[in-house]
């Protein structure tokens, strides 16, 4: 049988009875580490697995790997793993012996409870709990605890991280051993001078204070965007519909192309804002009839990023931009049929929908036009143009015609 023990924060007064006669009990005892000071104060055989993290490539191989070793040893007796603080916070390995077999849990007190105390501060102010060593984003109006902060590389990757979001001179308080008589002692300094400080070791936490946030989020745009259109909002916005914002789409669309071709970075950021506001102004629209909202849009667009790029986030393997292409064309290709894709071609643009339409189809040119060059290609597109235009023909709606009239001979095939 296997039993899983919480050794508290730090102290013997934090240790349950029930995890003191698990402990003493068991026929073998193991640890994640040994860097805990209750252990200390206990006569235990034991055995940690503090060498397997000197030599693990990351972690997330090295908890699954723990995780087995103690499985299989539960298998042939009573088998007692033990972690520091509450199994249920931050322990990875737990998270996997949870999923692989049955297990007796002890729980014990976190380390968020003495850090809190220590701090004195009041939970429903709002805090996240972040692991140091993930790839964490904290908004600059939240506060934060960050664990696993143990030494003063792990400090200065921290540092970086929170540079992101929040000023390099916000100060932020490193908590040493709370809980521990003696030993608890609480440094303020500035968050550029984090790392400098070597004060740091496994009983260390870092707490930074929520500030003024000095960017708007997402949501704010989506929030002012719904007021914009709600009853006693703007008489403009409230009567738009998706018909009626087409026009400034596309003119968004252009403008963006405009500062790109300048290389204005500066007017570039402007413009991407305009086109982002039309998609949340779109989304608030169709979340007003019950269609979508803009985290079903942003929702989405993930699924399918992460369903395209195979070769990132599962096994496929592309390793030039050709062979992305080939496995993106082929990963859109399982997702519809051929007329499915022909019919989600938007038809706006009639020399867009024809080129999408005749890529889809493998469609060849006739004639001479393989051997002309790029410009003596569009040199005989503009006398086309001028043609039609002489005759008085509309050529973008006999070309969506044309287009339209071979999709359908596909379909019906």
């Amino acid at each position: 049988m296997l039993t899983i023990v919480g050794l508290g924060p730090g102290s013997r007064s934090y240790l349950s009875r029930d995890a003191y006669d698990a402990l003493t009990s068991a026929e073998k005892v193991y640890l994640r580490t040994s860097w805990h000071p209750v252990l200390e104060e206990l006569e235990l055989e034991y055995e940690s697995f503090d060498d397997a993290y000197e030599q693990a490539q990351d972690f997330d191989t090295l908890y699954r790997q723990i995780a087995e070793t103690v499985y299989q040893a539960s298998l042939g007796g009573d088998v007692v793993f033990a972690v520091p603080g509450s199994p249920y916070q931050a322990e990875h390995t737990v998270r996997h012996l949870l999923e692989m077999t049955d297990v007796r849990v002890i729980p014990g007190v976190s380390f968020v409870e003495p850090v809190l105390q220590a701090l004195q501060y009041d939970v429903t102010g709002g805090l996240m709990i972040l692991d140091g060593l993930s790839d964490f984003r904290l908004p600059e109006d939240i506060s934060g605890l960050l664990l696993q902060v143990y030494s003063q590389a792990v400090a200065s990757q921290v540092k970086l991280k929170l540079m992101e979001t929040i000023p390099d001179d916000r100060m932020v308080v490193i908590i040493k051993s709370a809980g521990i008589e003696d030993q608890q002692e609480l440094i303020e300094v500035a968050l550029y001078e984090l790392d400098h400080q070597p004060v740091f070791d496994h009983l260390t936490s870092l707490f930074i204070p929520a500030g003024q946030a000095r960017h708007r989020t997402l949501e704010e745009l989506v929030d002012v965007t719904a007021r914009l259109r709600a009853p006693g909002g703007c008489a403009w916005d409230s009567q738009q519909t998706h018909q009626s914002l087409k026009r400034y789409l596309i003119e968004e669309s252009y403008e963006v192309l405009e500062a790109i071709d300048q290389a204005d970075y500066e007017m570039m950021e402007d413009e991407l804002g305009d086109l982002l506001f039309q998609a949340v102004f779109h989304a608030q629209i169709a979340s007003e009839t019950g269609y979508f909202n803009i985290y079903d849009v942003i929702q989405g667009i993930t699924d399918k990023l992460i369903r395209r790029h195979s070769h990132v986030f599962q096994n496929d393997i592309a390793a030039t931009p050709d062979a992305v292409v080939e496995l993106w064309e082929k990963n859109k290709q399982s997702e519809r049929t051929l007329s499915d894709r022909l019919r989600a071609i938007p038809r706006v643009s009639p020399l867009h929908y024809g080129m999408k339409a005749i890529k889809l189809l493998g469609h060849k040119p006739q004639g001479g036009l393989t051997r002309a060059s790029d410009e003596e290609l569009v040199e005989q597109l503009m006398e086309i143009v001028a043609e039609a235009t002489k005759r008085d023909l509309p050529l973008d709606l006999l070309l969506s015609e044309k287009v339209s009239q071979m999709v359908e001979d596909v379909e019906q095939g």
